[in-house]
């Protein structure tokens, strides 16, 4: 006998015990339900002793649920002894699962999820399956809770989902009063079994399998978009809920749901942005309430105490204001999911913000333009001045040739010949003068 053995027979021992105590048993639970009101009433008013209350409370619950789950199935439907045994199975698993985790205990749905497991395992194969489920964070962890604040919270998520998807669809059910809350709980916590078509059933399951939660909201979109323009026609509520409630079989066939479910794509950075902004709202709704009490507050005092300043009471209304900033309901849905969207993007390393350069870096491009610049114009002046230099020599040169040409009589103008590199006149020889004096 195997460890996980033992802890499913210790699970199922500590049931037996107060079962026997109410003198009802497994095989008659569902018989036996008027009887256990009974007992709960006589429990409340006080005539019967309150020590079996808790589990004559689970035992009531799962046994009125045993009756909705399947009830078309041959194993849970009827009373022959093939659907007596598989109620019986059912109600051991999930009451052993409640004893076994009672942080989650048993939720209204549960019996569904492990109505499908008994059909394809053996007891303790579902019972183990239905643990692994339930408990691990790769699956369904942020399900499933005694409180049920998880299935609402992830119920928002997907209410956010939609409007960032579908904003007309959404704005069109909000108009109606037809809140994703309505109906996506049903379909998250039973996981889908109620669509009418078992294969397409089976085929979710295995995409659930694969993928965890993020199938379960791929799931609840895809048939959102499929009956999209069914429900655009619709102009009443009443007509709206039932066809989300029940989805009709056109739909969920396995050739229509499975390729349209294939073809939808829901990534995890967009839950983990809807999640954000679910978050982001319950902390401002904190705030507003908060707010709204500090003001109640001051409100009192100052009726109590007579007139106060008005500086104090300035000072209390900009608080006031700058703490309803969050929680404001006009703020841009868009930009809080941008800003979520890159702070994700940060978060998992996909997206780097551009380091930024330091004034130094940034100054250093025009300073070098600026000292080239001024280089230039220092070499410019440099040999403008030579040139003027240098003209100013061969002004006095040309004079002086000017004035010996005169006197022997020549009246021919030469160039003083240059230094191409330097622009410094050259300068001449004996013989050159000698001829230019013989000219």
């Amino acid at each position: 006998m195997t460890h996980s053995d033992c802890l499913l027979q210790a699970c199922q021992a500590e049931i037996r015990k107060p079962l026997v105590d109410l003198g009802v048993s497994e095989y008659s639970i569902v018989l036996t339900i008027d009887s256990l009101v009974d007992t709960e009433n006589e429990i409340s008013s006080g005539q019967a002793s309150d020590l079996l209350s808790a589990d004559l409370t689970l035992f009531k619950q799962i046994a009125l649920d045993l009756r909705r789950s399947f009830p078309t199935h041959r194993t849970l439907m009827g009373d022959r002894p093939e659907a007596i045994e598989g109620q019986a199975k059912l109600f051991r698993v999930l009451t052993a699962f409640a004893r076994y985790n009672p942080q989650i205990g048993y939720v209204q749905g549960m019996s569904y999820i492990a109505a499908v497991l008994l059909m394809i395992l053996s007891e303790e194969e579902a019972f183990w399956a239905l643990v692994a489920l339930l408990e691990k964070p790769k699956y369904l962890s942020e399900l499933f809770d005694a409180t049920l604040t998880k299935i609402q919270h992830q119920a928002l998520i997907f209410h956010h989902l939609l409007k960032h998807r579908k904003p007309l669809l959404f704005q069109h059910l909000e108009t109606l009063g037809v809140s994703s809350v309505h109906f996506i709980m049903q379909w998250f916590l039973t996981l889908f079994t109620s669509l009418p078509c078992w294969d397409s059933v089976l085929a979710i399951w295995d995409l659930i399998m694969l993928h965890g939660l993020q199938a379960v909201f791929r799931t609840g979109l895809t048939i959102i978009l499929l009956l999209e323009s069914r429900i655009m026609n619709m102009s009443e509520e009443a007509a709206v809920l039932p066809v989300l409630l029940r989805v009709p079989v056109d739909v969920s066939q396995h050739r229509v749901l499975i390729p349209a479910l294939w073809n939808t794509d829901v990534q995890e950075w967009e839950i983990n942005c809807m999640n954000r902004l679910v978050l982001e709202e319950a902390i401002g709704g904190q705030d507003e309430e908060k707010v709204n009490k500090e003001s109640t507050k001051d409100c009192t005092s100052s009726l109590s105490h007579g007139q106060q300043d008005e500086k104090p009471s300035q000072e209390v209304g900009r608080s006031t204001s700058k703490k309803a900033v969050p929680g404001s309901s006009t703020k841009n849905v868009f930009t809080r999911l941008l800003k979520v969207a890159q702070h994700y993007l940060l978060e998992s390393g996909k997206y780097s913000v551009p380091a930024k350069r330091s004034p130094a870096l940034v100054r250093l491009p025009k300073t070098r333009i600026s000292t080239s610049f001024t280089q230039a114009q220092g070499r410019t002046r440099r040999s403008s001045s030579r040139r003027s230099q240098n003209s100013t020599l061969g002004e006095v040169k040309k004079e002086q040739l000017f004035s010996q040409d005169s006197d022997a009589g020549a009246a021919e103008d030469r160039h003083v010949p240059l230094n191409e590199r330097n622009f410094i006149p050259c300068p001449k020889t004996a013989s050159q003068v000698q001829e230019s004096q013989l000219i």
